[in-house]
């Protein structure tokens, strides 16, 4: 397991993740709990593989990002919710189990830590010999 470095982490995700907000909004202990989360979805999901650090600090700012305060209502299954009319909110897909939210980005970050593997997430496909 890797130890998580919150500056190194905060570097990361306001370097390299399109939006960083909820991340740079979200409590150390949080910032934590994502990061271990994410390391240890990704492990399960790429079982034998290099996880780099850089995926899991950015799976975590994923994670961050669909667990904030209103996403963690689509979370939570959710489809529309109102606020004394003023406001609305509906989301276009349900709860997602935490290995649908790996973006292709960190598979390919994955893939690119691991040359002699296949790349993870392919799909096997009927050929003809």
């Amino acid at each position: 397991m890797a130890v998580f470095d919150e500056t190194l982490a905060d570097q990361y995700v306001n370097s390299y993740v399109a939006d960083p907000e909820e991340w740079r909004d979200t409590a150390p202990e949080d910032k934590q709990r994502y990061f271990n989360i994410a390391e240890r979805t990704l492990s399960g999901k790429f079982r034998g593989y290099v996880i780099p650090i850089d995926a899991v600090h950015d799976f975590a700012a994923t994670l961050a990002t669909a667990f904030s305060d209103t996403n963690k209502l689509r979370q939570q299954g959710v489809s529309n919710f109102s606020l004394s009319g003023a406001i609305s909110v509906g989301f276009k897909d349900g709860a997602k189990e935490l290995d649908q939210l790996i973006t292709k980005h960190i598979r390919t970050m994955v893939a690119d830590a691991n040359p002699d593997k296949p790349k993870p997430g392919g799909r096997v496909k009927w050929t003809v010999v």
